[in-house]
């Protein structure tokens, strides 16, 4: 499709303790701007969410996120421009022991584009 999505862990394995970031990098490879992009992100009950960004580059944009649970529903983006990169950054604490999957779902108005889902396994040692 036209997107190009990446998902990864900063830290794995961690300890009980730890704090690892969940990155969501996405990449828009068409030729055309995808509209009200959407990312919701399934954290781990292993975790505990601390804080959560949307990055283009290097600058924080104002996209706010509704945590619910061990769910990050991030507010659609309104426009990424071809070859625009925008990176959604989850920031979490470990709690227990065990694997479990970071799970991210991304969606969009555009008919090229969705649902797509991505996983990552997380491993959290004693």
């Amino acid at each position: 499709g036209a997107l190009e999505m990446d998902v990864e862990e900063t830290s794995d394995p961690l300890f009980i303790g730890q704090e690892t970031e969940c990155l969501v990098t996405i990449i828009n490879r068409d030729l055309r701007p995808v509209h009200d992009l959407q990312v919701t992100a399934h954290v781990p009950s292993l975790f505990r969410i601390l804080s959560h960004e949307v990055r283009e580059g290097t600058n924080v944009l104002p996209i706010p996120a509704r945590v619910e649970g061990s769910t990050v529903k991030f507010d659609p983006v309104d426009l990424l421009a071809p070859d625009g990169e925008l990176s959604f950054r989850i920031q979490a604490k470990a709690l227990r022991a065990g694997t479990e999957t970071f799970q991210i779902e991304v969606t969009s108005d555009e008919e090229t584009v969705g649902p797509i889902r991505l996983e990552e396994i997380s491993t959290v040692a004693k």
